[in-house]
């Protein structure tokens, strides 16, 4: 959004924002970005750190990043936040059986992680990608389903 907009001008973007994205989006992946923070305080008489406090949105949003795409100012952080919010570090490539409880995992695989490849001969082979966040809880799973980890590169 452009920082140097009216307040209530921003404050009306955000809300329409947030009508067409949500539900289907989770708000903890949404980042709010205002540019032309060098502009700040010959527009609105703040400082940069003061227009956070102007802004409002009703939901619970981890990123409101301020730059100056002029001034080239934080860029950085926008890119740290994107690959944070969306990248998956980690493969690992697992045997399943194919029963009923393999299921409701795989279910929530398909909402947390990216699957490269699923196959369904001889039990169900999976090779993923995956958050360092979800790590435990994917190989609880696979020790739980008496499956086999077949590879694995995993970050700590």
């Amino acid at each position: 959004m452009d920082a140097g907009e009216p307040i209530e001008e921003m404050n009306r973007k955000l809300k329409t924002s947030f009508d067409v994205l949500l539900p289907d989006i989770e708000p903890s992946k949404i980042i709010i970005v205002l540019n032309k923070i060098d502009r700040l305080e010959n527009i609105h008489g703040i400082d940069p750190e003061g227009i956070k406090d102007q802004v409002t949105f009703d939901y619970e949003v981890k990123d409101l990043i301020l730059i100056s795409a002029f001034n080239n100012e934080d860029k950085d952080r926008i890119i740290q936040r994107i690959q944070e919010i969306f990248e998956y570090p980690n493969n690992i490539i697992v045997e399943l059986p194919n029963i009923p409880k393999t299921q409701s995992f795989i279910s929530w695989i398909y909402g947390h992680c990216d699957i490269e490849s699923i196959s369904y001969r001889n039990g169900i082979r999976i090779d993923l990608r995956y958050k360092t966040k979800d790590h435990g809880y994917i190989t609880r799973m696979i020790d739980t389903l008496n499956g086999k980890i077949l590879e694995i590169n995993h970050r700590t």
